[in-house]
């Protein structure tokens, strides 16, 4: 399986180096049948939502199809359609991060004598916050799967959309999410601006405390004064 990591927006998004915490992988191997079969409504697997605009469906592969199957021991999650938007959400709503997700065209390579099924799809990612980002993955057409590494949080939703893949046609396999919770640590990480800041506020408080304590002054009785009559200036 090949691994692409790819740049997003900055601010947007934080990259990983390791799987984080927490993390869930959906694999739609509840979705498995002896059957291949088609579904042309909404798809749910591992608490999220697949849904697919209307006058399309999904196609999920069975092992009558060892070819084209990418996932022959589980389940993948297929289009039959071109121009097919999928769009996908927890179910009930609320904020999720995506790590990663594994992607392959539609034959698994299965049908090269017949030309190359690979290319682009595009992501659009909804921010929990507000607007969105848009991202585009090249699948090669080559057999086995593509892993593409987002590392994208805080999203309300995403959707793939097919723009030059042959027919619009395209699976997808083990999509690694996660809960926006697990990444306090890495929303807290300051801007380097705050660093900066930071920093000097440190320097001149260490410079502060590195001063000396300005010496007491003691005043002689001479130069002591009645309280009701003010206090003589130093």
């Amino acid at each position: 399986m090949k691994d692409a990591c790819l740049s997003l927006a900055a601010g947007a998004f934080a990259l990983s180096a390791a799987m984080p915490a927490f993390a869930q992988t959906v694999d739609f191997n509840d979705l498995h049948s002896d059957s291949t079969y088609l579904i042309s409504s909404l798809v749910t697997s591992g608490g999220y939502s697949f849904g697919v605009n209307p006058g399309h469906r999904f196609l999920i592969w069975s092992t009558e199809y060892p070819l084209f199957d990418a996932d022959p021991d589980g389940a993948a999650l297929g289009l039959q359609d071109g121009g097919a938007i999928v769009d996908v959400a927890k179910v009930g709503g609320g904020a999720f991060r995506l790590e990663s997700i594994e992607m392959d065209d539609i034959y698994n390579g299965g049908y090269s004598m017949y030309g190359n099924y690979g290319g682009d799809v595009q992501f659009r990612f909804n921010l929990a916050g507000g607007g969105s980002v848009t991202q585009k993955v090249t699948i090669d057409g080559a057999p086995g799967w593509e892993r593409f590494n987002f590392g994208a949080m805080s999203l309300s939703s995403f959707t793939m959309t097919s723009v030059s893949t042959r027919f619009g046609l395209f699976q997808v396999d083990n999509m690694v999410t996660g809960p926006v919770e697990d990444d306090r640590s890495l929303a807290a990480v300051p801007e380097p601006t705050a660093w900066a800041m930071m920093l000097m506020g440190f320097g001149i408080l260490g410079a502060a405390l590195r001063r000396p304590s300005p010496a007491v002054i003691t005043h002689h009785a001479r130069d002591a004064v009645p309280l009701d009559q003010g206090v003589v200036p130093i």
